[in-house]
């Protein structure tokens, strides 16, 4: 099933979980988040601009306990972020609120865990992009740890267990809108003990390939599909692919934001077989968001807005009011924005 994507490149988000055995019963994952811009930029209030290229590269290192599955060690680092220290900023960065995620230290990779981060790091109170990040991990490690206690026996240290991708793709569409592709993929590899051919690595590959277009002046989907399945070194030329574009039809007509979230889960369920489509879909929005700055030589052309009127603040910024903490109510760069734009209204 190959996506039929059409149009001017944009942007590429790319959020991807290392799992691997490490010494002392003890599992290892790793996660980087890239964003990658392919044209345009957006100016960060005069200090700076955000230009092709990456913008956002993250990274965790964590250490679980694999009997128990307790964080025991998380560290973060962001090589790339949207705002550097500076006058304007009053000396805050987007890597201040890391320090907040040691408080994960100690507790269990469960069903409340993603409540308990976004808790204490979403919106306002820490980075989204980091945030996203730990997200996509504090799914992807559960489902590994499932996948090894099913095959048992040992591994040997420093071996790969898992992996999880997630890709996701914005392009420019010849009639204006923008389309978003999003390919998630999870691989299960054979213990190193087992495999005597190389494709005999994969011991399970699951993955959902999705597509949906949005028209960018109402912001609703005019149309999506999404396909999955499953396949192993065994079934690599004959596993079918399934068509879920049935089951998420109703969403055309949705608009991207808010709420866009909510309606897929509302949509799918809490059915265990409908939670890897439900993860491909939840990155429609974040990719949106991504999305627009790429947009942005559109908007500055025509002098509008995503919906008419000017061009957006988040535009020439790059952050919607309470996002993360550095765009927080009261933050120093929101300040000097709201200043911006009561000087250019004359107020």
């Amino acid at each position: 099933m190959e996506l039929p994507v059409e149009g001017h490149p944009l942007h590429t988000r790319s959020i991807t979980s290392f799992v691997s055995q490490h010494p002392r019963g003890r599992i290892r994952a790793r996660g980087r988040l890239i964003d990658l811009r392919k044209c345009s930029f957006t100016p960060m209030l005069g200090d700076d601009m955000q230009t092709a290229g990456i913008i956002h590269l993250m990274g965790v290192d964590a250490e679980v306990d694999a009997g128990t599955r307790r964080l025991e060690k998380l560290d973060v680092t962001q090589e790339s972020v949207a705002v550097e220290p500076s006058e304007r900023s009053r000396g805050e960065s987007c890597r201040d609120p890391a320090g907040l995620l040691q408080a994960l230290v100690g507790e269990r990779l469960d069903a409340a865990f993603p409540r308990r981060l976004g808790e204490l790091y979403g919106g306002p109170r820490g980075c989204s992009h980091v945030l996203t990040l730990l997200q996509s991990m504090a799914s992807a490690l559960p489902r590994a740890l499932d996948l090894e206690e099913a095959r048992g026996g040992p591994r040997a240290a420093g071996e790969t267990l898992y992996r999880r991708s997630v890709l996701v793709d914005g392009s420019a569409t010849p009639n204006g809108g923008l389309l978003l592709a999003v390919q998630h993929h999870d691989f299960h590899n054979t213990p190193l003990r087992e495999i005597r051919q190389p494709l005999e690595v994969l011991a399970e590959h699951r993955e959902v390939r999705a597509l949906a277009e949005l028209d960018m002046n109402s912001l609703e989907l005019q149309r999506v599909g999404a396909w999955e399945r499953e396949r192993s070194h065994g079934t690599l030329t004959d596993a079918p692919w399934g068509d879920r574009t049935p089951e998420i039809r109703p969403l055309v007509g949705a608009r991207i934001m808010p709420g866009l979230g909510r309606r897929v889960l509302d949509l799918l369920g809490p059915e265990p077989e409908n939670a890897f489509l439900a993860g491909a879909l939840l990155q429609l929005a974040p990719g949106f968001v991504q999305c627009t700055a790429a947009f942005a030589d559109r908007f500055y052309a025509r002098g509008e807005r995503i919906g008419g009127g000017r061009t957006p603040s988040f535009l020439q910024l790059g952050g919607a009011e309470n996002s993360c903490y550095m765009f927080r109510s009261g933050a120093p760069l929101l300040q000097v924005r709201n200043r911006s734009e009561s000087s250019e209204s004359g107020g």
